[in-house]
């Protein structure tokens, strides 16, 4: 009984580690440019980026002004609630909440590729973050 009891705990402690989240200071920072050139080598792994969010109706599009154009886009959107890291949920506040706008973010999260995803299948990329670190607004006629 002792022995089964023993696995059973070991068990559970492997499992429980498993599903800690990730400390944010061990994620690698990698270039949006980088990241778009190579999906594959990204693909479902947790990575930081500095790169520029423009949105609203119907529109969600991450990207960096060095490697800009419309194939070189990705559709961001938020993990769910309880996924996000604290610091996120604060500075989506300081994002206007309609109409369209611009900023300058820091964003951890997973790259998808392979499919079609946003708005009508329009982006060849998927960035789903986890946490939005920092985030500057900036006016809409930056590139």
């Amino acid at each position: 009984m002792q022995i089964l009891f023993s696995l059973l705990m070991a068990l559970f402690a492997g499992h429980s580690q498993q599903t800690k989240p990730v400390a944010l200071d061990v994620i690698p920072t990698v270039s949006y440019c980088e990241l778009i050139r190579n999906p594959n080598l990204y693909a479902e792994k947790l990575v930081r980026v500095k790169a520029t969010w423009e949105y609203g109706f119907e529109m969600s599009d991450l990207y960096d002004p060095e490697c800009l154009g419309k194939d070189h886009a990705a559709w961001i959107e938020m993990a769910d609630e309880d996924q996000l890291c604290a610091v996120a949920k604060k500075n989506l506040k300081k994002l206007k909440p309609e109409g369209f706008a611009k900023a300058d973010v820091t964003v951890v999260g997973k790259i998808y590729a392979g499919r079609r995803y946003g708005h009508e299948n329009g982006y060849d990329y998927k960035f789903v973050a986890t946490c939005l670190e920092a985030v500057k607004r900036i006016p809409l006629d930056t590139p």
